[in-house]
This record gives C-alpha cells, structure tokens and sequence, in this order.
C-alpha cells in the first residue's frame, strides 16, 4: 500500500514543501519506491493546498506511476487538477478507454505533440475490418505478428460475442499489441523495435 498525505494552509504566502516532506517521511514504509510533493495556490483565495505521495511500484514501475500526478486533459497554461491515491486499480485493462479523434492534418497534429514533449517510442501497423453485432463491434486487425479479432462494447455483449466464436474466456487476450509483439520478436531472437509490415 501506498502512503498519502496533505496539508492545507490558510496563511498568506505558500508554506513550501517542508511539512509535506516530513509527513511523507513517516510514511516511507508504505512506499519505499519513490516521493512526491506538489503544493499549489488555490487562485484568489489566499490558500494553499499541498498533496504528498509515497509510492509502492506494484504495476507500473515506471515514472509514469509517480505522484502527486496532474490531469493531462487541461488545455496548455490551465492549473489543471492533481491527484494522489492510494493502491492499484488491478482491473485498469478491462477498465482502459481509448481516446480516440480524427485528424486532418497529421503533420501539424505530429508538430503539436512534439511541442508538447510526446516522443515516438513504438510504431505499428495494422490493417482493420470491422463488423457490427448486436451492441458490440468485431474488428479483424492483421498485424505483423498475426491476425486478432477485438471485441469493443458492453461486458454482456462481449461475452455474447466470444461465444458466438466459439471462444472461452481463458482463451482471451488481454495485453496490448506491443506486447505481443515484444513476445514474437523474443521468440524469434530480434530485437523489438517497430511493429511494421516488412517491405517487399
């Protein structure tokens, strides 16, 4: 279990991250894998609001796991809200939702993420069909490393589907493309680099 803690000050001028580190050093046998302070003026209000993590890496053990975290979802220059938590959410996969939007021009959509900090860190291609049934859709994608069925929308209709295929739940697939990429490439002895169709 991770540790949490958080302190409020009414007082003018922001009382700095001393006392959230000191709470969060009590804290140090919940998380012995990392620290995190934020403290943050709350505007036109005199107030400060400090938030304190002490993190114990279980599924992510990347930096991307460390906290106090900021929404991702505020437009540039905006405060945006920030959170600290205590535990995993084990069920994330069935949980994950993918943000999806179209783009006109994916050149300036690329010059925007690179202003942004975002690197390309994997490429992949896929060629897509999709197919409607009852509330959920079926797409077929062919990948370099094989050809899956993705079952998208409800949990009742994703168990309707699968078994209209014939498919048990242990049978199921549950990590990402590039996994299963990473897993093919350690398989055959290359490096996993990009996940793309070889060219003739």
């Amino acid at each position: 279990m991770c540790g949490i803690a958080g302190a409020i000050s009414y007082h003018v001028g922001s009382p700095g991250t001393g006392v959230l580190d000191a709470m969060t050093d009590i804290l140090a046998h919940r998380g012995p894998d990392g620290r995190g302070v934020h403290v943050e003026e709350v505007r036109d209000a005199g107030i400060h609001i400090g938030l304190g993590h002490r993190r114990l890496a279980v599924i992510d053990l990347t930096s991307r796991g460390a906290q106090p975290m900021r929404s991702g979802c505020e437009p540039a220059g905006a405060a945006g809200a920030w959170i600290v938590c205590n535990g995993e959410i084990y069920n994330y996969v069935e949980l994950r939702e993918e943000l999806e939007t179209l783009v006109a021009d994916g050149g300036l959509l690329l010059q925007i993420l690179e202003q942004v900090g975002f690197q390309v860190w994997f490429r992949y291609q896929k060629y897509r069909e999709e197919f409607a049934l009852a509330t959920v859709t079926l797409a077929v994608d062919e990948t370099p490393v094989g050809t899956f069925v993705e079952i998208e929308g409800d949990e009742g209709g994703i168990a309707a589907a699968a078994v209209a295929l014939g498919r048990r739940p242990e049978e199921y697939l549950r990590d990402s493309y590039r996994a299963l990429f990473v897993r093919a490439c350690e398989v055959r002895g290359v490096p996993a680099t990009d996940m793309l169709f070889e060219t003739e």
